[in-house]
């Protein structure tokens, strides 16, 4: 979505809780933190300037090591906090789909848990490869969305959720998650070529075995 404004008062505070319980819950906790530091990995050494597309809250600013970062989000009320705990980043309000950089002039750039976000996904991974110079790279993280994604959100973030704030889970995330995962793979593929794919936690890049998709893309 184009971080559409159809959303109720109660959804909104939905996705705020489930932010807050993704990183203060144990368990739910590692597995993300597994999903930041599979990026880290996945990236390149000597990078001048890593762009992190939808940085919301700042959560993968500490696993970037660069002269330059700059967090890029279309949210105020994320962008406020990021910069409150991160005031070292150059942090933007822009529009992924419109994005002010110029053509060829970002070598990384990184996007955790947004694809699956937005609509139209291609408008999107077209903005990325025009900014990205011809040596650049894109790592990205998305939900898998698969057997032990599904299980583990069922007894986890949707029990909690549901039983703070009465709102059916599920309909809100066919709101959220627009994108699944094998579709964003198959829509990266026609803009950029795909270097590695690694699944968290079990390594093979097998949906329904994993919980997250991180991956390491290069200009077509």
């Amino acid at each position: 979505m184009r971080y559409t404004e159809k959303w109720t008062k109660e959804e909104r505070r939905a996705m705020q809780v489930t932010q807050y319980y993704t990183y203060t819950n144990f368990f739910i906790r590692n597995f993300t933190l597994w999903g930041h530091r599979a990026c880290k990995k996945l990236r390149k050494c000597g990078k001048e300037q890593v762009i992190d597309l939808g940085c919301g809250t700042g959560e993968h600013f500490p696993y970037i090591h660069s002269k330059k970062i700059i967090g890029v989000d279309v949210n105020e009320d994320r962008i406020w906090i990021a910069r409150k705990r991160f005031p070292y980043v150059d942090i933007r309000k822009e529009d992924i789909f419109n994005l002010s950089f110029k053509d060829n002039s970002v070598d990384s750039i990184v996007s955790v848990g947004t694809l699956e976000h937005l609509d139209p996904l291609e408008d999107a991974l077209k903005e990325i490869n025009r900014i990205m110079t011809f040596d650049g790279e894109f790592i990205f993280c998305i939900p898998t969305e698969g057997l032990i994604y599904r299980l583990g959100r069922n007894i986890t973030i949707k029990r909690y959720v549901e039983k703070t704030i009465k709102v059916d889970y599920l309909k809100l995330l066919e709101k959220e998650h627009i994108n699944m995962c094998k579709d964003i793979l198959d829509k990266l593929k026609k803009f950029f070529i795909i270097g590695k794919l690694v699944g968290v936690p079990f390594r093979l890049p097998i949906i329904n075995l994993n919980i997250f998709i991180v991956g390491r893309c290069l200009k077509k």
